[in-house]
């Protein structure tokens, strides 16, 4: 490399490529040129080709937060996640180096991307959570968490084996899906038990853990099944008929005597290893804490 082409470089990582007269011109110049075309049949994919003439350096900035990387003359970008993306390109010469940009506008995710929240959730694949079995997995109490008006103890672990054994599933290509393992924890609320009052077949039976034959077919949609999900930064929703974590009673809206449509929960925190997720009404609310099953 010459000595040239080093000082060229050196301008370029210390003042971004802005055109500096003080480099000795040895031709013409240039005038940084390319072009964004939408790849057909991918999502959210882009070729970025450059028509910059005697260009041998082209250093592409994809505006996505990613550090700036020296590319090829034509290169391909991928954007996860809808919003609006400046890419920039700078170009060197033997007659200097030059940069311009533009903007890509994503109009929506990606629905089989994977990045964020989404990759620790689903693992890239299909990834099973499973409520934590230790005390307080299961806890209500005030949107402060200024008390606590209840929690399981560790003793609940195993009294309510029936739905801490539930297991929750979440795939990358945004499927849900919900295995009671035939059984379930019938719960109570504000005096009546079970609740809904109806939910089981044998009157007089109250909460506790039950085979999924002494449920009542009223409330199939609670049983095992196949849904779908999405997810932001802060928020987790499960959608279909009676899609749930942690407890099925704790609805969308309120406190529910039938199967919601879907239900939001706010992400309180989310590892690879652990995810705890909220349900906050003007009352108060609930909070599930979940971890992958072994």
């Amino acid at each position: 490399m010459n000595n040239r082409i080093k000082i060229l470089l050196a301008i370029c990582c210390l003042v971004g490529c802005k055109p500096d007269n003080s480099v000795p011109n040895q031709g013409q110049k240039p005038t940084a040129v390319f072009t964004i075309t939408p790849v057909a049949g991918k999502t959210n994919t882009y070729v970025l080709a450059a028509s910059t003439s005697g260009a041998f350096i082209w250093k592409w900035d994809l505006g996505d937060g990613s550090q700036p990387v020296n590319g090829s003359q034509t290169d391909t970008a991928y954007y996860g996640s809808k919003g609006s993306y400046t890419v920039r390109l700078i170009v060197v010469t033997k007659g200097g180096y030059d940069s311009t940009s533009q903007t890509i506008q994503v109009a929506s995710d990606d629905p089989n991307g994977c990045f964020g929240n989404k990759a620790l959730l689903t693992g890239c694949a299909l990834k099973t959570w499973v409520l934590d079995p230790n005390a307080g997995a299961l806890w209500v109490g005030p949107n402060d968490h200024s008390a606590t008006w209840w929690a399981n103890s560790a003793g609940d672990v195993t009294a309510r084996a029936c739905q801490f054994n539930d297991e929750y599933t979440f795939g990358k290509d945004g499927t849900f899906t919900f295995d009671n393992k035939d059984d379930m924890w019938v719960d109570n609320d504000s005096g009546i038990d079970p609740y809904p009052s109806d939910m089981l077949n044998n009157t007089g039976d109250k909460s506790g853990c039950y085979a999924w034959s002494a449920i009542n077919p009223a409330y199939v949609a609670w049983g095992s099944g196949s849904h779908t999900f999405t997810m932001t930064s802060t928020t987790l929703t499960v959608i279909g008929k009676g899609a749930f974590l942690g407890l099925y009673k704790v609805g969308d809206a309120g406190t529910t005597a039938t199967p919601d449509n879907q239900v939001t929960y706010t992400i309180s925190s989310i590892t690879d290893s652990r995810l705890v997720v909220q349900k906050q009404y003007s009352w108060g609310g609930w909070q599930f804490t979940l971890v992958p099953k072994n």
